[in-house]
């Protein structure tokens, strides 16, 4: 990375971009024919605790995505904004 401070949000910019280009590509001139939808995933983390055998663990486990769908929920429009002004 020559910028650790902006390469990411760069990087980060041009996938959302290069994502739009291919779903207006979609959309214009196969979905009639195919029918199929478009997404994204743009994180794909996942916690468990340290020991899958221990209830106690998994709960934290669950516990962490439930915060992490919640936070991102909760900053989403904000994000997109920051993202297109």
């Amino acid at each position: 990375m020559g910028n650790p401070g902006t390469d990411a949000y760069n990087c980060a910019h041009n996938l959302l971009k290069a994502h739009g280009k291919a779903y207006r590509l979609y959309e214009s001139k196969y979905k009639a024919n195919q029918g199929g939808r478009v997404g994204i995933t743009l994180d794909t983390s996942w916690f468990t605790g340290e020991n899958l055998e221990s209830e106690e663990y998994r709960d934290v486990g669950e516990r962490m995505m439930q915060f992490k769908v919640y936070v991102h929920n909760l900053f989403q429009d904000y994000s997109l904004r920051l993202l297109f002004t």
